[in-house]
């Protein structure tokens, strides 16, 4: 993963009725960050990964 790479955050975006996208991210350690509509337009549900998620 890029985190693992030296990146310091991993973030994901998808739509709040896309079910399987959403327990993918909790899954593989992803956070629940919230709701924005500041990227394309569209209201998402935030998902992050830092280094020390993975800890």
């Amino acid at each position: 993963m890029g985190v693992r790479r030296g990146l310091r955050r991993g973030a994901s975006g998808r739509p709040p009725g896309q079910h399987p996208g959403r327990a993918t991210a909790r899954r593989i350690g992803m956070q629940w960050v919230g709701e924005t509509e500041k990227y394309y337009g569209l209201r998402l549900q935030v998902f992050r990964l830092r280094p020390a998620d993975l800890e």
